[in-house]
């Protein structure tokens, strides 16, 4: 049995994203450091999310 995220956990973990994105970007331009770490953390959070996406459609298709 294959993982599979259903749409209400990807529209959870988009949203956090979009959430820590923004934030992050607001926060920097205000001139905090906070900002820039927050931004860093959501595009690694991103990056991991897309590579474990592609693991799972990997093993869906076989």
């Amino acid at each position: 049995m294959n993982p599979s995220l259903s749409r209400v956990e990807v529209l959870y973990i988009s949203s956090g994203l979009l959430f820590l994105t923004i934030l992050g970007v607001y926060l920097a331009l205000r001139g905090y450091t906070v900002g820039t770490l927050l931004v860093l953390i959501s595009a690694v959070w991103a990056i991991s999310i897309y590579f474990f996406m592609v693991k799972v459609w990997r093993d869906e298709e076989e």
